[in-house]
């Protein structure tokens, strides 16, 4: 793909928030937890997969980050 990246395969996670996973170099795969707000992406945590199942310690501090965002609101 000439270092062009596909779209990764969207799953919604929480009502407004959603993550994705990519493939990196070392064949392990990044977790990215992301939410829309005021018509942006926004970043909320990324992690290395090593499991199946996103930890909740991982969830709660995004869903932690996305409170602080929608506080400044």
């Amino acid at each position: 793909m000439d270092g062009l990246l596909a779209c990764p395969p969207v799953v919604r996670w929480e009502k407004d928030s959603m993550k994705f996973g990519l493939t990196i170099p070392n064949g392990k795969i990044a977790r990215v937890l992301f939410c829309i707000f005021e018509n942006r992406m926004i970043l909320l945590h990324g992690l290395i997969k090593k499991a199946q199942k996103t930890p909740k310690k991982e969830l709660d501090l995004a869903l932690k980050r996305k409170s602080i965002l929608e506080a400044k609101r």
